[in-house]
């Protein structure tokens, strides 16, 4: 379907879409004696492409003939004849909701037309014709245009099919901006909108590993084509360029809007990158050369321009705010704009945002003015209250701040018709879709909507004062033709220059806002955001990322300048985060998922640099609370504190948890403490995880060896031992006592023994054995040797027993130590030794004579004696 609209007037010529309407979708009214219902009843035989229209807007010193060239073709299944065509009009819009109305492709047109021009027939059915009608802009054989303003079009063909009546067959319906009639001069404007083109400068994520641990790897190597040549980021550049001085009046009304994801992505592709192949292998990106060049041409345009940064990866706020990150949504703004002062060398617009679709709700507006938005661009539709002239306004926050935040509303007319242009790939998103749009897209022209509509806010509207404003802001990602970049720019050159409009910054109206608004979330919005699981997931994420990263820090021996600190290893994986979260990828959970996943792949890689050693062999442990020793290696660049999990098993029991750092690039030996129950063999799991429980490399699994007793065994050992102590202590006890007992009773027997002995032998010599003289020898074997001092052993008589009794003790001394061989034992009745002697005195040492005497009483008898001693 071809669709190419000249704009001599402005010496442009352009592409135009199909502007073919269906009959029974298009509730079109035609001039004559065909009614409106009637109209909708035909049955659509024909289709009509209109390729050009000159001039696209109409001025007082242009051409007065309205020419229009294009293609009929016959989609029905029978032959057509009397083909003819002509151009109706309706009346100029006059306020907003009658613009609205002829979006829709609703307007009236029976305020004028031209007459029938004839077009080639009959058309047989599939056959194409072309043709060129010239209509007069002004007059009675013309559209009968008196006055500037916005006119309603419709181009209306008539023919009669085979087996029928006189019928429409195909129509397609258009705006006619009119500046001024031709050869009339026009009056005074009186509202002239201070104006402001936004220019947008955004691509979808293509970064899969951002190149700070190795090199940038893209998804693919389209962003190297878009950078050149007829490419839609270098054709945004050369539009500038080429039709925008930098010290113009235009220049004043544009203002950069750039995605920092975007100037990083291409500032990495200077230095060297690759991409992935069909295959999925890794190949070197063409990009390097272009990549330079284009940020050399984006420095030299922006110099002295207005620049604003959007958030990171444009990525989708409300959507981040419901996910409960308000980290990531301080991340988003803070590095955004940190990126676009670096890269670009311009530092953009402080503490300003313009959210994906011009929508915020409250929650996210409070988590923006918290860290450090003053000024957002709006969409009206999401702020009820606002004054209709399209001023700033301050917007009420429950944050309690100095000064509220302000909002800049952007012109929803032409915003939303921009949104809608089939070249975009995009639907349109806005006042013209939600209101229950008859008109397909794609099949009027959006950049002749654009144009009637940037007049309608110059001459047209009803309601537009001096402080109106015209804030336009195309797509993010739009993709317009070199031909209509250059169409839009001349027409708003050319309103400037016939003073309907004024050139103005974007901040013009902040410091003095106009009334305040409460925000609105339309539901339509809240349905277009990313998808819940896809939040819910980069909030996980991010999560896990900051216990991460507050288990690391800068190591302490590099020096300041080349130190790595831990944001520097975190901060990208929170940026692919970001990523996930674009608003280019809404509706597409699948490539939002996909994005997400790359990220968390990359804090996985961060993750596995930590990690256990295996040891390959078996640990031994000697004692039941012997530690496990181990080995802990830290590959990252920053030190890293860590917590050893044992996973129990029958035999090993974990004990505390215990806490190490471990260096930058090191390893670490520790000793964990363990608990062994039993001896034997056993295996266990040894995981590393941050003290705030983030999952640290492999878990390895160690075989442990234990000679110990376990618990358990040591307790039975312990009181086993303790029982024997008892029992041979109760042995011990038992064995003295009795030996006690036994002396006692040994030494009575014995006093008495003697006692007889010694009447015995008094009663056999007829001496008493107490009257012998304490100098007179005694016996050795005698009985007066035997027994036990009395207390009367002082006496002669004692004395006398007590010397026999030391002559005997030593005569069995020298026999002993002249005889080694051993000797019977000494008879029981034998004489103490000179240790017992009484008084603690030592005897004299006997002489020859009493040893001699002591020997052969103590010599044994060969056979026995029937005498008793003494005898």
């Amino acid at each position: 379907m071809r669709r190419h609209i000249d704009h001599r007037g402005g010496g442009a010529r352009r592409l135009l879409g199909a502007l073919t309407a269906a009959l029974v979708s298009m509730p079109l009214m035609l001039a004559g004696a065909v009614p409106p219902a009637a109209a909708q009843a035909d049955e659509t035989l024909a289709e009509l492409d209109i390729d050009v229209l000159e001039p696209r807007v109409v001025t007082e010193d242009g051409d007065p003939m309205l020419r229009i060239t294009g293609t009929l073709t016959n989609t029905s299944d029978r032959s057509i004849a009397e083909i003819s065509i002509r151009a109706q009009r309706g009346e100029p819009l006059r306020g907003t909701d009658a613009a609205l109305t002829s979006l829709r492709g609703g307007s009236e047109t029976n305020s004028g037309s031209s007459a029938f021009h004839p077009v080639a027939s009959p058309l047989d059915a599939g056959r194409s014709t072309e043709f060129a009608v010239t209509i007069p802009v002004s007059g009675a054989d013309g559209l009968q245009i008196t006055e500037p303003g916005v006119y309603p079009l419709l181009m209306n063909v008539n023919g009669m099919p085979d087996y029928g009546n006189q019928a429409r067959i195909a129509t397609a319906d258009l705006l006619l901006p009119v500046l001024g009639v031709p050869g009339v001069r026009s009056a005074e404007p009186s509202a002239q909108p201070a104006t402001t083109l936004i220019w947008p400068l955004a691509d979808e994520p293509r970064v899969v590993r951002d190149g700070a641990d190795g090199a940038t790897v893209l998804t693919d190597d389209t962003l190297a084509s878009s950078l050149v040549g007829e490419g839609r980021l270098a054709m945004l550049l050369t539009a500038m360029e080429q039709s925008v001085p930098p010290a113009s009046e235009l220049s004043r009304s544009i203002c950069f809007a750039v995605d920092p994801d975007l100037l990083e992505t291409v500032d990495a592709m200077q230095g060297g990158y690759q991409v992935r192949s069909g295959g999925g292998d890794l190949v070197d990106g063409v990009g390097a050369a272009a990549a330079e060049y284009w940020l050399l041409r984006l420095r030299d345009v922006a110099q002295g321009r207005c620049v604003v940064a959007m958030p990171y990866a444009d990525a989708d706020l409300v959507a981040l705010s419901r996910a409960d990150r308000p980290d990531l949504i301080d991340l988003a703004m803070r590095r955004g704009a940190e990126v676009v002062e670096e890269v670009v060398g311009t530092r953009p617009m402080e503490g300003f945002v313009w959210p994906a679709d011009g929508v915020l709700d409250e929650q996210t507006l409070d988590t923006l003015v918290e860290t450090g938005v003053t000024a957002t661009l709006l969409h009206p539709r999401s702020l009820p209250d606002a004054p209709s002239q399209l001023t700033a306004t301050t917007v009420v926050t429950s944050v309690e701040t100095e000064t509220p935040p302000v909002a800049i509303q952007l012109d929803p007319l032409v915003s939303d018709v921009l949104s809608g242009s089939p070249t975009t790939g995009w639907q349109p998103q806005s006042m013209v879709a939600q209101a229950g749009s008859t008109v397909p897209p794609g099949v009027r022209d959006p950049l002749q909507d654009v144009l009637s509509m940037l007049a309608f806010r110059a001459i047209g509207d009803a309601g537009a004062t001096p402080a109106t404003r015209m804030v336009i802001a195309p797509p993010r990602r739009w993709q317009p033709t070199a031909e209509e970049l250059s169409i839009l720019i001349d027409e708003l050159g050319r309103l400037f220059e016939a003073g309907l409009a004024v050139p103005a910054p974007l901040a013009e109206g902040l410091d003095v806002p106009e009334g305040a608004s409460a925000l609105s979330y339309p539901p339509e919005a809240g349905a277009a955001e990313l998808e819940a699981s896809v939040a819910a997931e980069v909030s996980r994420a991010a999560t896990q990322v900051q216990e991460f990263e507050s288990a690391m820090s800068a190591d302490p021996s590099v020096p300041p300048e080349s130190r790595t600190e831990p944001v520097d290893l975190i901060q990208p994986i929170e940026l692919g985060l970001l990523r996930g979260m674009s608003s280019s990828l809404r509706g597409d959970e699948r490539a939002a998922m996909s994005v997400v996943d790359r990220a968390i792949g990359e804090l996985g890689m961060l993750r596995d640099r930590v990690q256990v050693n295996d040891p390959g062999i078996p640990l031994s442990l000697a004692a039941s609370d012997s530690p496990l020793p181990l080995a802990v290696t830290n590959d990252l660049p920053v030190d890293i504190r860590v917590q050893v999990m044992l996973e129990n098993s029958p035999g090993l029991r974990a004990a505390s948890v215990q806490e190490f750092a471990v260096p930058a690039h090191n390893s670490r030996a520790i000793r964990v403490p363990a608990e062994v129950n039993r001896s034997g063999q056993f295996t266990t799991d040894v995981a590393l995880r941050t003290p705030g429980g983030t999952e640290l490399g492999t878990p390895v699994r160690f075989v442990v060896m234990s000679t110990a007793y376990g618990t358990l065994t040591l307790v039975l050992t312990i009181v086993a031992g303790a029982t024997l102590i008892l029992l041979v202590t109760y042995r011990l006890v038992r064995r003295v006592r009795a030996g006690r007992a036994a002396s006692e009773g040994a030494a009575g027997p014995g006093t008495a023994a003697s006692e007889a002995s010694e009447a015995e032998a008094s009663d056999a010599d007829g001496t008493d054995a107490r009257d012998t003289p304490d100098d007179g020898p005694v016996p050795i074997g005698s009985s007066a040797g035997i027994g036990v001092s009395e207390p009367g052993a002082g006496e002669p008589g004692s004395r006398e027993a007590d010397r026999a009794s030391t002559v005997a003790a030593a005569h069995q001394t020298d026999s002993a130590r002249s005889d080694p061989a051993p000797s019977d034992p000494a008879p029981s009745d034998s004489a103490p030794s000179a240790a017992q002697t009484t008084d603690g005195e030592c005897s004299e040492r006997p002489s020859a004579d009493e040893q001699a005497a002591a020997a052969g009483s103590e010599a044994p008898s060969d056979k026995p004696s029937d005498k008793r001693p003494g005898e």
